[in-house]
């Protein structure tokens, strides 16, 4: 499946989009598809790595 993958911190410019595995639901899980979402003032932060904080928190190194 396609995936918008955030890469590093910044702008929009470093969301691509990428093939990814499909996740896989577990016995006392649910597999929900997203057709829509919304950005708010956290979250730009968080996509912005500001202030220096949310980088602690939110480490996109790791994905």
């Amino acid at each position: 499946m396609k995936a918008m993958v955030l890469t590093k911190y910044g702008s929009s410019d470093f969301l691509v989009l990428q093939e990814v595995v499909k996740p896989v639901s577990g016995d006392d899980e649910v597999l929900v598809s997203v057709q829509a979402a919304s950005i708010n003032s956290w979250d730009w932060e968080i996509l912005m790595g500001t202030p220096f904080a949310n980088r602690v928190m939110a480490d996109c190194s790791s994905r």
